[in-house]
This record gives structure tokens, C-alpha cells and sequence, in this order.
């Protein structure tokens, strides 16, 4: 999904500069770091960020960034290989470990241990990690006590919907990433809550959707139009994206010679996995679907799994050069005016 190069949080939000330089430090002052918030606050892209800088700086030893759900994989998988030696010291060799969504770790009481004990070691050598989840750790019921304890012992930090003046920054960088042209009037009426009525103010998936409804009027990018019309073209139908998902599986199935049904389906097909990887990556960057709309659009997955399998394709982009050129050709296909 489009989304601004940087954090914007505005005030209700001025714990998390603090907390991406804490990262950085040689001995971080807090540690673990923790952001947890609602869907659409910006978890996932402020570990994003982390990994981006941590390249840029070249720092050694590398990073690991995992989600919960996949920490709880590999580990499965280290018990049944007996590999749990190798698996230990990739994590407590990391120079930082970022693992999005840790709830995800849940049900699994086995996962959680070797965790804490993960965490005591990387902790110990001052290693910094960064966590992120929907509520905070002590309220989060699916963690063992442990785990919620080492996890509570570093800096917290909640994350809020952004307030109007955040808000109409971030609008303005989406805007500039898909070079419309809005007024400063315009702006100043989506971001605020004059219009609460037609738009739901608050996350980026809600703004970006704003955004996309007025690029589908561009007269309503003017300045001189009534703040009465302005909210009729806001006024979103119920599953305007809907058309969006269907298009986008339709197009990804006919390229890759499958049934739309195989990518919304259960088959476990490397070449349909594949497939229904690359369309979720589109769904993700061309619309403004959340993780989980994707996920029930494509046979009601969750959205952990729509998250490893956007990775799962921007590692094969990266790798796989008809990979590469199959998202090109649909992303042109699909932008085509």
C-alpha cells in the first residue's frame, strides 16, 4: 500500500521519536522497545523503517525482522529438524530483532518459552529488539507472564490514530506519492472532522482511501468547491474496493494461467501459492485495503498470512526475475488509464 517515507504521528504520538533513537543507540537506554496500537497506526511501518535504516547504516551484525507467527514456525520447525542450536544462535548473533504482530505467538506455549529465553540472551548483551501488537503487554491475555513481563520491562509505546494536523500532513505526502494536486482548502476540510460524516478520519488506510475516492473526482481537488459537494464525493459506498480485489485476482489468475477460484482457494500448488502471493502484493500497494479485508477477500485468510506472503513476494522480486517482470506487467496492466 502506498504510504508516507517516514513516520507521521503528530503530538499524540511524541513517544515515538524517542523510541526509534533509543534503537540506535550503542547501549540502548530502554530495551525491548514496544509499539502497540490499533490496526492502521503505523506498527508495521515503524519496524519497516527500523529495518530500512539499520541497512542504510550498514550495521553489522545483520538485523532479523520476523513476525510473530513466523518466530513460532521456524521454531517448530528447528524441534522436528533438531536444529534449535542453529535456530538459538541466528537470533542471539542478530545486531537487532524486530518481530511485528508477537501475539500471533499466542497458542503456542513452546514458541513463547524459547522467546523469553531468546530475549534474556539478546537483552543481556544489550542487543536491542523491537516488538509490536495491538494492545499493550500486560493486557494482552496470550502471552505467557514471562514473556509479557520482559517485554513490559523496556520502553512502551502506545500509538494513536493521528490528530488533524498529522493528518493533513499525511495526506499531503500521499497525495504527492500519487502526484495529485489537492488545495489547501481541501486538505484542510478532509483532515479535519468537519466531514466525519462522509470520512472516516483517523488511520492511513482510511486516508489513502479518502485520497482515492477524490482522485476518482478531480474536480473535487478545487478549491472552490462547497464544502455540501465536497462530502457527497467523499460519500463512499459500502465495498467500494471490493471491485478493486476482484479485478486485480482476475488479472494475476489470467496472467499466470489459473481460475480466479485457485488464488481464493486453499490449494497449497507452489505455482498458485506463488500467484496468490504476487496478488496480495498488488492488493497491498494499488488499493487501500487493510491486511485483513485482503485476507477475506482471498478465502478468508488472516492477516499474519497475507503479511508473510507480500515479504514472501518482495523477497522473490528481489530473487526471481519472472517474479519481477510478472509485477510489473500487472501493475502496469492494472494502473492503465
Amino acid at each position: 500500500m502506498p504510504a508516507p517515507a517516514e513516520y507521521i504521528g503528530g503530538v499524540e504520538n511524541s513517544l515515538v521519536p524517542l523510541a526509534l533513537d533509543t534503537v540506535f543507540q550503542q547501549q540502548p537506554k530502554f530495551n525491548p522497545i514496544v509499539f502497540f496500537g490499533p490496526t492502521g497506526t503505523g506498527k508495521s511501518l515503524l519496524v519497516q523503517l527500523i529495518a530500512t535504516r539499520w541497512k542504510r547504516d550498514n550495521r553489522t551484525p545483520r538485523m532479523i525482522l520476523t513476525t510473530g507467527a513466523d518466530f513460532a514456525r521456524e521454531y517448530a520447525h528447528a524441534v522436528e529438524a533438531d536444529s534449535l542450536p542453529d535456530l538459538r544462535s541466528k537470533y542471539r548473533r542478530a545486531g537487532l530483532v524486530a518481530i511485528d504482530d508477537i501475539h500471533e505467538i499466542g497458542d503456542k506455549t513452546p514458541a513463547q518459552n524459547e522467546l523469553v529465553r531468546t530475549l534474556d540472551a539478546l537483552l543481556a548483551r544489550h542487543q536491542p529488539v523491537v516488538v509490536t501488537l495491538p494492545q499493550s503487554p500486560t493486557d494482552a491475555a496470550v502471552l505467557l507472564p514471562s514473556l509479557a513481563s520482559r517485554l513490559s520491562a523496556g520502553l512502551t509505546v502506545p500509538l494513536h490514530p493521528p490528530g488533524p494536523a498529522a493528518r493533513r500532513l499525511i495526506l499531503r505526502a500521499l497525495a504527492s506519492a500519487r502526484s495529485i494536486s489537492l488545495s489547501d482548502r481541501v486538505l484542510d476540510l478532509v483532515a479535519s472532522d468537519a466531514l466525519k460524516d462522509a470520512v472516516k478520519p483517523g488511520t492511513v488506510p482510511r486516508l489513502l482511501q479518502t485520497l482515492l475516492r477524490l482522485e476518482q473526482f478531480p474536480f473535487a481537488s478545487q478549491a472552490s468547491i462547497s464544502e455540501h459537494d465536497l462530502r457527497r464525493c467523499l460519500q463512499d459506498p459500502d465495498h467500494a474496493e471490493e471491485p478493486q480485489l476482484q479485478s486485480i485476482t482476475k488479472r494475476v489468475s489470467k496472467y499466470f494461467n489459473l481460475r480466479s477460484a485457485d488464488l481464493r482457494g486453499k490449494t497449497r500448488q507452489q505455482r498458485v501459492v506463488r500467484a496468490r502471493g504476487v496478488a496480495m502484493f498488488l492488493a497491498r500497494k494499488l488499493t487501500a485495503n487493510s491486511l485483513e479485508s485482503v485476507g477475506r477477500h482471498f478465502g478468508n485468510r488472516d492477516h499474519t498470512t497475507v503479511l508473510h506472503a507480500c515479504r514472501k513476494t518482495e523477497s522473490l522480486i528481489e530473487e526471481d526475475p519472472s517474479i519481477r517482470q510478472a509485477v510489473e506487467d500487472l501493475k502496469t496492466e492494472l494502473t492503465a488509464h
